[in-house]
């Protein structure tokens, strides 16, 4: 089988609202005409930004910084920096699991299964391949996710499962890595450190962001938030979030 590129990862995540629903058996073309499709619009227009960023940061694509500068898509740029860090910490991990080396899941692939997790999440608890969504605006989830990664750093008061392989994606590199970090201090201060700074940093950003959280309502209506009533429908739209 050949090596999955970094080429490769980028064009999957890309297109990854769209293979999320595929695999649920769903297939909706770009016309965005029904009510739910806006959600899925919003998913698409942020994994298209987020891919262009992944292309400036890994591929070195110089000619996309005006773009993504000067345009709404500079907003997305903590989506891309949260990818880099699943990246970053998967290459620290790799070398030190047997588990890891032993089912081939080198760092590209570690990382794009827990953008596979992430989607997955996104467009379920947006209502879209679920009949519930979750009713959490950007403030109430930034702060789970605050009090999730202050919890991370307590790596002696962690309950450790020797089933790592058996875990979602993230939470298998997130748990592995505070494992190593309860008795490797240079990890834990380096590159376990830097990870849990930068998920605080993409969540902090998201929360300050213009973005607005979009989902289906249960009359199939499309509901809009954002910070409470400094909403407004100018600003872009954001499928629901999901830590």
């Amino acid at each position: 089988m050949t090596a999955l590129t970094r080429q490769d990862c980028i064009e999957y995540i890309r297109h990854l609202p769209d293979h999320k629903l595929e695999a649920h058996g769903i297939r909706i073309d770009a016309s965005y005409q029904q009510k739910d499709s806006f959600v899925l619009k919003a998913a698409r227009e942020e994994y298209e930004a987020k891919a262009q960023w992944l292309e400036y940061l890994w591929l070195d694509k110089i000619d996309l910084h005006p773009e993504l500068t000067f345009t709404w898509k500079v907003q997305y740029k903590p989506f891309a920096n949260r990818t880099c860090s699943f990246l970053d910490l998967a290459q620290e991990l790799y070398p030190r699991l047997a588990w890891v080396q032993e089912q081939k899941l080198v760092p590209l692939l570690w990382t794009l299964h827990c953008e596979l997790e992430i989607c997955e999440n996104r467009l379920s608890t947006s209502g879209y391949i679920s009949d519930k969504a979750l009713q959490l605006g950007k403030v109430e989830n930034s702060k789970l996710a605050r009090n999730h990664y202050t919890a991370l750093e307590s790596t002696s008061q962690m309950p450790f499962s020797v089933e790592e392989a058996y875990l979602p994606p993230r939470k298998a590199l997130e748990d592995s890595a505070a494992y190593i970090a309860s008795t490797d201090v240079e990890f834990r201060n380096n590159a376990y450190r830097k990870y849990l700074a930068a998920q605080r940093n993409y969540h902090r950003s998201v929360e300050k962001s213009d973005l607005n959280v979009i989902r289906v309502g249960i009359d199939g209506s499309t509901v809009m938030g954002g910070k409470g009533r400094d909403a407004k429908p100018r600003k872009r739209q954001l499928g629901n979030l999901a830590r």
